[in-house]
């Protein structure tokens, strides 16, 4: 029965190794491919991702520059060449789900901020309306208020759209326009 067994397990891994051999070459190109994928998005959308998303690919990276490695060398293991590119290949689309999830919420925060400007515009128009109208009854406390108003307006117009934070201070302005 042991010897059964043993000889069980030596087919098996036999078996295992014949496969991993056969896939490994497509395991590193897969990975080369969605790191390739991975480090495109993040440059194109370059000012939405944080910065140490950088070190997630370099991380894929180096795992695939091992498989590479084992796979180069004079008696590669193939177990290892397929476990490090599924390695390279999973950090690499871990990453590239991360950059497209902070891509798409830079864009609703962009889109937040633009709705939140016109909103905060179309207050300060009402308000600057109603003052002209009635100067002789509106004190000068609301003239401040105003004039305090269009420099928010003013400041969120001028904030630029580059980061998430910049948007974030941009809609703070708008929404402080409003309240003045």
């Amino acid at each position: 029965k042991e010897a059964e067994s043993f000889m069980r397990s030596i087919v098996a891994l036999a078996k295992n190794l014949a496969t991993a051999k056969a896939v490994a070459p497509e395991e590193i190109d897969a990975a080369r491919v969605d790191i390739a994928r991975a480090r495109e998005y993040v440059k194109k959308y370059d000012a939405d991702i944080r910065d140490s998303i950088e070190a997630e690919i370099r991380a894929a990276a180096t795992e695939l520059e091992r498989a590479e490695l084992e796979m180069g060398g004079a008696k590669p293991n193939y177990l290892k060449v397929v476990e490090h590119a599924q390695l390279a290949n999973s950090k690499a689309d871990a990453v590239l789900a991360s950059a497209r999830d902070e891509h798409e919420a830079a864009e609703r925060l962009r889109a937040q901020a633009i709705s939140v400007l016109r909103s905060a515009e179309a207050a300060y128009s009402k308000a600057q309306e109603y003052i002209e109208d009635h100067d002789e009854d509106v004190d000068s406390g609301a003239k401040t208020h105003l004039r305090d108003a269009l420099a928010q307006l003013n400041s969120a117009k001028s904030s630029g759209y580059r980061t998430p934070d910049d948007l974030s201070k941009r809609i703070e302005w708008a929404k402080a326009s409003q309240k003045s």
